[in-house]
Protein backbone atom coordinates (compact mmCIF):
# COMPACT_ATOMS: atom_id res chain seq x y z
CA UNK A 1 0.00 0.00 0.00
CA UNK A 2 1.68 3.32 -1.07
CA UNK A 3 2.17 5.83 1.51
CA UNK A 4 0.17 8.02 2.07
CA UNK A 5 2.76 11.12 3.13
CA UNK A 6 3.92 10.49 -0.16
CA UNK A 7 1.19 10.58 -1.99
CA UNK A 8 0.32 13.58 -3.95
CA UNK A 9 -2.58 15.68 -1.99
CA UNK A 10 -5.52 17.19 -4.20
CA UNK A 11 -3.93 20.86 -3.90
CA UNK A 12 -0.20 19.92 -4.77
CA UNK A 13 -1.49 18.12 -8.53
CA UNK A 14 -3.64 21.44 -8.82
CA UNK A 15 -0.78 23.49 -8.04
CA UNK A 16 1.48 21.15 -10.40
CA UNK A 17 -0.96 21.76 -13.50
CA UNK A 18 -1.20 25.09 -12.81
CA UNK A 19 2.23 25.48 -13.27
CA UNK A 20 2.61 23.82 -16.53
CA UNK A 21 -0.59 25.43 -17.61
CA UNK A 22 1.22 28.99 -17.12
CA UNK A 23 4.72 27.75 -18.39
CA UNK A 24 2.86 26.09 -21.72
CA UNK A 25 0.79 29.84 -22.17
CA UNK A 26 3.93 32.13 -21.63
CA UNK A 27 5.66 29.75 -24.45
CA UNK A 28 2.72 30.44 -26.66
CA UNK A 29 2.46 34.35 -25.90
CA UNK A 30 6.37 33.98 -26.95
CA UNK A 31 5.60 32.26 -30.29
CA UNK A 32 2.46 34.71 -30.97
CA UNK A 33 4.92 37.94 -30.35
CA UNK A 34 7.39 37.14 -32.20
CA UNK A 35 5.23 36.35 -35.46
CA UNK A 36 3.93 39.59 -34.55
CA UNK A 37 7.18 41.16 -34.53
CA UNK A 38 8.12 40.21 -37.96
CA UNK A 39 5.31 40.85 -39.59
CA UNK A 40 5.62 44.71 -38.14
CA UNK A 41 9.04 44.70 -39.51
CA UNK A 42 7.79 43.66 -42.86
CA UNK A 43 4.82 46.17 -43.03
CA UNK A 44 7.02 48.75 -41.97
CA UNK A 45 10.61 48.23 -44.22
CA UNK A 46 7.57 47.82 -47.06
CA UNK A 47 6.68 51.72 -45.84
CA UNK A 48 10.03 53.18 -45.46
CA UNK A 49 10.58 51.63 -49.33
CA UNK A 50 7.28 53.67 -50.49
CA UNK A 51 7.85 56.89 -48.50
CA UNK A 52 11.27 57.14 -49.83
CA UNK A 53 10.13 56.44 -53.96
CA UNK A 54 7.73 58.68 -53.13
CA UNK A 55 10.26 61.24 -52.10
CA UNK A 56 12.57 60.59 -54.73
CA UNK A 57 9.20 60.97 -57.45
CA UNK A 58 8.47 64.66 -55.84
CA UNK A 59 11.62 65.52 -55.29
CA UNK A 60 12.85 64.67 -58.96
CA UNK A 61 9.71 66.13 -60.30
CA UNK A 62 10.23 69.74 -58.73
CA UNK A 63 14.00 69.95 -59.19
CA UNK A 64 13.56 72.84 -61.26
CA UNK A 65 11.53 74.53 -58.66
CA UNK A 66 13.19 73.96 -55.39
CA UNK A 67 17.21 74.43 -55.03
CA UNK A 68 19.14 72.19 -52.07
CA UNK A 69 20.92 74.44 -50.03
CA UNK A 70 24.59 73.34 -49.56
CA UNK A 71 26.56 73.40 -46.58
CA UNK A 72 28.34 76.27 -45.62
CA UNK A 73 32.36 76.16 -45.60
CA UNK A 74 34.14 77.97 -43.05
CA UNK A 75 33.31 81.53 -42.52
CA UNK A 76 35.63 84.14 -44.23
CA UNK A 77 36.41 87.39 -42.34
CA UNK A 78 37.07 89.18 -45.60
CA UNK A 79 33.86 91.39 -45.45
CA UNK A 80 34.09 92.21 -42.03
CA UNK A 81 37.62 94.00 -42.90
CA UNK A 82 37.32 97.93 -42.61
CA UNK A 83 36.64 99.11 -46.40
CA UNK A 84 40.07 100.61 -46.74
CA UNK A 85 41.59 97.53 -46.29
CA UNK A 86 39.16 95.47 -47.98
CA UNK A 87 39.44 96.67 -51.15
CA UNK A 88 43.27 97.39 -51.55
CA UNK A 89 43.47 93.59 -50.58
CA UNK A 90 43.53 90.45 -53.15
CA UNK A 91 42.16 87.79 -50.47
CA UNK A 92 42.19 84.04 -51.24
CA UNK A 93 42.05 80.93 -49.21
CA UNK A 94 45.17 78.71 -49.44
CA UNK A 95 43.39 75.34 -48.21
CA UNK A 96 39.82 75.51 -49.25
CA UNK A 97 39.07 73.43 -46.19
CA UNK A 98 40.77 75.76 -43.94
CA UNK A 99 39.70 78.37 -42.18
CA UNK A 100 42.21 81.13 -42.81
CA UNK A 101 42.13 83.83 -45.62
CA UNK A 102 45.67 85.05 -46.88
CA UNK A 103 45.59 88.80 -47.94
CA UNK A 104 48.15 90.07 -50.30
CA UNK A 105 48.50 94.50 -50.42
CA UNK A 106 50.63 94.93 -53.78
CA UNK A 107 53.44 97.44 -53.24
CA UNK A 108 51.94 100.30 -55.37
CA UNK A 109 48.67 100.56 -53.09
CA UNK A 110 48.21 104.11 -51.18
CA UNK A 111 48.04 102.05 -47.97
CA UNK A 112 51.42 101.02 -48.29
CA UNK A 113 53.10 104.51 -49.54
CA UNK A 114 55.94 105.92 -48.08
CA UNK A 115 57.88 102.64 -48.01
CA UNK A 116 56.17 101.68 -44.88
CA UNK A 117 56.59 98.00 -46.03
CA UNK A 118 59.39 98.29 -47.47
CA UNK A 119 58.68 99.09 -50.86
CA UNK A 120 57.17 95.40 -51.00
CA UNK A 121 53.91 93.91 -51.35
CA UNK A 122 52.78 92.92 -47.83
CA UNK A 123 50.98 89.23 -46.59
CA UNK A 124 48.57 89.55 -43.91
CA UNK A 125 46.07 86.30 -42.41
CA UNK A 126 42.89 86.81 -41.12
CA UNK A 127 40.48 84.06 -39.57
CA UNK A 128 36.93 84.61 -37.73
CA UNK A 129 37.25 82.95 -34.42
CA UNK A 130 34.87 82.38 -31.56
CA UNK A 131 34.91 84.93 -28.84
CA UNK A 132 36.81 82.66 -26.14
CA UNK A 133 39.62 81.95 -29.11
CA UNK A 134 39.55 85.49 -29.96
CA UNK A 135 40.47 86.43 -26.24
CA UNK A 136 42.70 83.74 -26.03
CA UNK A 137 44.55 85.43 -29.29
CA UNK A 138 44.73 88.67 -26.91
CA UNK A 139 46.21 87.20 -24.24
CA UNK A 140 49.08 85.32 -26.66
CA UNK A 141 49.46 88.77 -27.89
CA UNK A 142 50.24 90.62 -24.86
CA UNK A 143 52.42 88.10 -22.99
CA UNK A 144 54.50 88.51 -26.52
CA UNK A 145 55.10 91.91 -25.62
CA UNK A 146 52.55 93.80 -27.94
CA UNK A 147 52.51 97.86 -27.96
CA UNK A 148 48.78 98.38 -27.55
CA UNK A 149 47.51 100.49 -29.23
CA UNK A 150 43.49 100.07 -29.12
CA UNK A 151 42.13 97.88 -26.09
CA UNK A 152 38.61 98.00 -26.15
CA UNK A 153 36.10 95.74 -28.35
CA UNK A 154 38.71 96.16 -30.61
CA UNK A 155 42.27 95.32 -30.03
CA UNK A 156 44.87 96.87 -32.19
CA UNK A 157 48.76 95.98 -31.33
CA UNK A 158 52.31 96.27 -32.81
CA UNK A 159 54.05 92.91 -32.44
CA UNK A 160 57.76 92.91 -31.82
CA UNK A 161 58.32 92.33 -35.52
CA UNK A 162 56.69 95.70 -36.41
CA UNK A 163 53.55 93.69 -37.17
CA UNK A 164 50.33 94.46 -36.83
CA UNK A 165 47.91 92.82 -34.81
CA UNK A 166 43.98 93.42 -35.14
CA UNK A 167 41.04 91.25 -32.93
CA UNK A 168 37.66 92.48 -33.17
CA UNK A 169 35.86 90.94 -30.07
CA UNK A 170 31.97 91.68 -31.47
CA UNK A 171 32.57 90.29 -34.72
CA UNK A 172 35.49 87.20 -33.70
CA UNK A 173 37.98 88.60 -36.89
CA UNK A 174 41.68 88.04 -36.15
CA UNK A 175 44.29 89.92 -38.42
CA UNK A 176 47.95 89.68 -38.70
CA UNK A 177 50.06 91.22 -41.09
CA UNK A 178 53.49 90.79 -42.06
CA UNK A 179 56.54 92.72 -41.21
CA UNK A 180 56.39 96.94 -41.55
CA UNK A 181 59.56 99.16 -42.01
CA UNK A 182 59.25 100.11 -38.46
CA UNK A 183 57.08 100.65 -35.45
CA UNK A 184 56.35 104.25 -36.63
CA UNK A 185 55.50 102.72 -40.52
CA UNK A 186 53.16 99.94 -38.54
CA UNK A 187 51.18 102.82 -36.95
CA UNK A 188 50.75 104.96 -40.14
CA UNK A 189 49.54 101.42 -41.71
CA UNK A 190 47.03 101.27 -38.53
CA UNK A 191 45.38 104.65 -39.45
CA UNK A 192 45.37 104.17 -43.07
CA UNK A 193 43.68 100.82 -43.12
CA UNK A 194 40.86 102.14 -40.55
CA UNK A 195 41.84 99.28 -38.19
CA UNK A 196 41.76 102.39 -35.62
Amino acid sequence: MPDPERAPSAERVVKAVEEVGKKAALEAEKVGVRQLRRWQWKAAGVGVAVMAGFAFVFLHSCSALISIPTLPGPVSGVQELPPALRSAASCDRPDPAGAVDKCVIAAGQPLLAGGVAGERELDCYLQVESPDQVKATIRRWRAAGAKVLSDGSVFVAIGPSDNVWYADTRSGLELETGTFAGAAAARTFVTRAGLV
